[in-house]
């Protein structure tokens, strides 16, 4: 069985935390996650979020790449939809 960490850096706009701290978090995460083993780390985006759900994961996994070795596989799950809705309320896909 392999074992993965999804992170996607929500933090609502009230919260109280500051912007960079899930960053730092992951970043302090990831070389323990890779040393026990986990195979993964899964970065979500989504962009134009007031809640900091990562807008930019390419720079997020470069840091994540910078304090793990080879092991620990690192990707990016990147939202299709691109903010437009059609009539009854549904996003759309580009195109």
């Amino acid at each position: 069985m392999k074992f993965g960490l999804l992170f996607a850096y929500q933090n609502p706009p009230d919260s109280g935390i500051p912007w960079q701290e899930p960053y730092a978090d992951m970043l302090n995460c990831l070389p323990r996650a890779e040393a026990l083993g986990y195979s993964s780390a899964l970065q979500a985006s989504h962009h134009i979020q007031k809640d900091g759900f990562c807008p930019s994961p390419m720079v997020a996994m470069a840091g994540a790449a910078a304090v793990t070795e080879r092991s620990l596989n690192c990707r990016c799950w990147m939202d299709a939809i691109d903010g437009r809705a059609a009539a009854d309320g549904r996003p759309q896909l580009p195109g």
